[in-house]
């Protein structure tokens, strides 16, 4: 994986970053920050949704399961003002019982709690470049 490649690819477009725990938010930001041109980051759903209505963002990575407002709410929210979104969804969680309602979002791609940083770039790399919006 060529993070050059992909920093080129995202440099002139806005993140969105949703994750309550504090620990994996702070490293996955570090890397974040590193491959877009602005990182905003939000602790629960409500929070992400006033960032999102406030800031132009052109990608979404957000977990599911967030205090406040959970993730799927969030996104359908989200969806409803730009249905065209670039969407990560990241959580530990194995929330079978909303993919359904996740692939009625058209989200991009749903990763797995505990993921490596090669493949959560390896999925922003994917999601970047793809032309049609599937769950992987």
């Amino acid at each position: 994986m060529n993070i050059n490649a992909i920093k080129d690819r995202c440099c002139n477009q806005s993140l969105l970053y949703i994750e309550d725990d504090d620990g994996l938010r702070e490293s996955n930001q570090i890397i974040f920050e590193a491959l877009f041109q602005k990182v905003w980051v939000a602790k629960n759903g409500v929070e992400g949704l006033e960032l999102f209505q406030q800031k132009e963002i052109d990608f979404v990575i957000t977990d599911l399961n967030l205090p406040m407002m959970n993730g799927v709410e969030m996104l359908k929210r989200i969806f409803a003002l730009n249905p065209e979104l670039r969407t990560i969804v990241y959580t530990a969680y194995k929330e079978y019982e909303y993919l359904e309602e996740l692939r009625s979002l058209h989200i991009d791609m749903f990763l797995s709690k505990p993921s490596s940083r090669e493949e959560i770039l390896s999925a922003i790399w994917k999601v970047s470049y793809s032309s049609q919006k599937e769950i992987a």
